[in-house]
């Protein structure tokens, strides 16, 4: 990955100084941006690694639609949310639109983000609750309520590992704390806006893919109306690591941040997908690095996986690779053997249900050329 050292202008809002509304944007996109406020400039300091661009869909070419902001990946597709009106978009792996919806929440103007820890969808709308959405009916199933926040819910991402590997979600405003729930609602861990420091926060991702042993979180972040920023936060610490993205510098235009998620399977190396509010809308790939010595070898077209991520089972569809006996090694992400076999099948399945959530590395050999793929199990 290309390394480029630059210095990124944050514009911070001034604490205490602003006032947070829905606008209208100068992209005439009728995107969702912070309101006006007193905003200082900080230098922010480093190196700042930009991750390299991987894909760029134009979303409104495939909707018609403007002002979209939540995004999600479900493996096949994304689902992506237009945030005044309720209506999902489904559009597959290429950007193309495959379908829509109409999910009638009905209170705070719209969806803001999704989310989904592989069995269904969760949204926020801008209120106190997060809601259910069944994947396959695509009705609402249920809430869980989280009273106990101080704000609405804005920004939302599922965290596997949460609450000791019973899952959890991040949620946010623009300006407020990021705080941990469990699956119930309870707050496991708060991250302070003073320890953060970002002041316009759409959209939240977690990242338990590029690092062995450290968890991150991506913030997509409005620093200025327009302005849209990914930042790297590190759970231990609550801090920026110093990793930082702007979007609109490296694709040369006046975009707005939204939502943001983690996708993989689109590329040889798992995605970063930022969902840019301009005209038009766009949903923008960048590779996340993968652990050092747990680099993807062979050509993407090798294996084929799914469903991603894993929760019981995981299968491993074999295209490029010779027939014959095949060996097969799943390594955790710090380099531990999980498990070994053989296989004569083109279809190999692996039981993940005792599998800790995290990512994994499958490596199939036919015992002249070998591959290796990784995969999440939530």
């Amino acid at each position: 990955m290309k390394k480029i050292f630059t210095k990124i202008l944050l514009i911070a809002v001034a604490a205490g100084s602003a006032t947070f509304s829905q606008a209208q944007t100068g992209t005439g996109s009728g995107a969702e941006a912070i309101g006006s406020g007193t905003s200082t400039g900080v230098t922010v300091p480093g190196v700042q690694a930009l991750l390299d661009q991987q894909f760029s869909y134009n979303i409104t070419t495939a909707t018609g639609s403007v002002g979209n902001a939540g995004i999600v990946h479900l493996g096949t597709e994304f689902w992506v949310a237009k945030w005044q009106s309720d209506t999902v978009w489904v559009l597959d792996n290429t950007g193309n639109l495959v379908s829509s919806f109409f999910v009638p929440l009905g209170v705070g103007g719209g969806i803001r983000a999704l989310t989904t820890d592989g069995n269904v969808v969760y949204a926020s709308q801008n209120g106190p609750d997060i809601v259910v959405i069944d994947k396959v009916t695509k009705m609402v199933t249920g809430s869980i309520p989280v009273p106990a926040l101080g704000f609405s819910i804005r920004s939302l991402t599922y965290d596997p590992t949460a609450d000791g590997g019973a899952g959890g979600f991040w949620v946010s405003n623009f300006g407020t704390s990021i705080v941990q729930v469990d699956m119930t609602g309870g707050t496991l861990n708060t991250i302070t806006a003073g320890t953060h420091g970002l002041a316009g926060m759409y959209g939240t991702a977690v990242d338990n893919i590029s690092s062995l042993g450290a968890q991150y979180l991506w913030v997509f972040d409005q620093p200025a109306n327009p302005g849209a920023t990914l930042w790297q936060i590190d759970v231990a610490t609550g801090t920026q690591t110093g990793v930082t993205l702007d979007v609109n510098l490296t694709l040369g235009y006046a975009g707005l941040a939204g939502g943001v998620c983690i996708a993989t399977g689109i590329a040889a190396q798992p995605s970063l997908c930022a969902l840019v509010q301009q005209t038009p809308n766009s949903i923008e790939g960048f590779e996340l690095p993968l652990p050092v010595g747990l680099t993807e070898t062979g050509n993407a077209s090798d294996i084929s996986i799914f469903p991603v991520p894993a929760t019981d089972y995981i299968y491993f569809m074999i295209n490029d690779l010779n027939a014959g006996l095949l060996n097969v090694e799943v390594f955790s992400v710090t380099g531990q053997l999980v498990t070994s076999f053989a296989s004569a099948d083109k279809k190999i399945t692996v039981a993940t249900g005792d599998f800790a959530p995290g990512v994994y590395t499958v490596k199939i050999s036919d015992g002249v050329s070998e591959s290796s793929r990784k995969f999440m199990v939530k």
